[in-house]
């Protein structure tokens, strides 16, 4: 096999980063705009010794009926939507599929069923990144062109739009597409934007505002983190509410990886007080603003200082909310302080379902249950999954 052969391959499933996978020989061969049960030609783009990457060239007899036309123009060429050219409903159904199989991979066990809450599939993303690329032309004139990783991770494709951005977004796209030069300043090579209504941050001008999030305000910073997909962020939120409300309150609740606060501003008001702790001490900035409840404790720490620095005895809460980053399990030293005298209602927000799970495992070994799980398609198109697990004890 060499780099440019062209292959056939079936396709069994599909895989967290939204590639098909197949099989051909002993190697697992991934491919991007891949259906399930569709035999298709691709072209080999890189082979390591147990697997390889192919481009999609097009489908060898039956059609998928989950196939069907990608709405944006990039899509093929951009790394961003993996999915674009699935059904929704398909789309969907390969990520509860991906996330029982990979959590009963790593924990050991089949986790619930979960509750999954869609999503609009379009002009959803109120938060972006995106390259900015100078480029000198005859005369010397200066053109600019924003875009975004490629298909092949090696590259930036310049996009003139983004279908799945909010519309304030677009715009910015759109005209900077069409004079050749940005309507905001650009002081490097990638540039952050936020729109949500009439408020548009972004990282090299205006960094802070507000939005209007249920029934309150809410102060945001591009540097910290900061809610995109809105109506799903507040459905995840009102769910965070009827946890809450099974847990003992008559202690405090503590808000892990809090960010501005976000949780805490609609849940620490039903405790007697709250602990908040995050490492980014402008989202801690953020969340002295956002969260008004009394009693309130704010710690800028590193996730596995938070029990040497806090200390806090066994029991110490009626419950607590986890959100740790995409990349990371929680720390030893939290997770064995959960074991020992965690609370007996306890959220977990996972967006790694196999860094979740190995968790999981742990805290049900320490007396946990895990009775319900919920997934939140954020991101429609991509592979990415987002899931809300309650455990119990007591």
């Amino acid at each position: 096999m060499a780099i440019g052969d062209i292959i056939s391959v079936k396709i069994n499933e599909v895989v967290a980063s939204g590639d098909g996978l197949a099989r051909f020989g002993s190697k697992a061969v991934f491919v991007n705009r891949s259906c399930v049960g569709e035999t298709l030609e691709v072209r080999v783009y890189a082979e390591q010794p147990t697997w390889m990457r192919a481009e999609f060239r097009k489908v060898i007899g039956k059609v998928s009926p989950d196939r069907v036309k990608p709405r944006c123009e990039f899509f093929g060429e951009c790394g961003g939507c993996t999915m674009q050219h699935l059904r929704y409903e398909a789309q969907l159904k390969a990520k509860v599929a991906r996330f029982i199989d990979k959590f009963r991979h790593e924990a050991g066990f089949r986790p619930p069923e979960p509750r999954v809450v869609a999503s609009h599939t379009w002009e959803f993303q109120n938060y972006r990144h995106f390259f900015a690329k100078k480029e000198t032309r005859s005369g010397g004139i200066t053109h600019m062109a924003l875009g975004l990783t490629n298909v092949r991770g090696d590259g930036i494709v310049p996009v003139s739009d983004c279908p799945i951005a909010d519309p304030g977004i677009r715009a910015v796209l759109q005209d900077t597409a069409k004079n050749g030069s940005m309507p905001l300043p650009v002081y490097a090579d990638k540039i952050l934007m936020y729109s949500l209504g009439g408020l548009f941050l972004y990282d090299t001008g205006l960094r802070r505002g507000k939005i209007r999030f249920l029934d309150r305000e809410i102060a945001v910073d591009v540097d910290a983190f900061i809610p995109s997909n809105i109506p799903v962020m507040e459905t995840l939120i009102a769910d965070l509410g009827d946890i809450a409300g099974t847990a003992d309150h008559s202690r405090p609740m503590a808000d892990i990886y809090c960010g501005i606060g976000l949780f805490s501003a609609f849940l620490a008001e039903e405790f007697p007080g709250a602990d908040l702790a995050d490492e980014n001490s402008r989202a801690i900035a953020m969340a002295r603003i956002n969260v008004t409840a009394k009693n309130l404790r704010f710690f800028a720490v590193k996730d596995r200082h938070w029990v040497s620095d806090v200390q806090p005895p066994a029991g110490a809460y009626g419950f607590m909310v986890v959100d740790p980053p995409s990349v990371n399990r929680l720390p030893r030293s939290l997770l064995e302080w959960l074991a020992e005298g965690g609370p007996p209602v306890l959220a977990y927000r996972s967006q790694d379902t196999a860094l979740f799970a190995r968790d999981a495992r742990v805290l049900c070994g320490a007396g946990y249950r895990l009775p319900r799980v919920t997934m939140y398609d954020f991101c429609p198109h991509t592979g990415f999954t987002d899931t809300l697990a309650v455990f119990e004890r007591g």
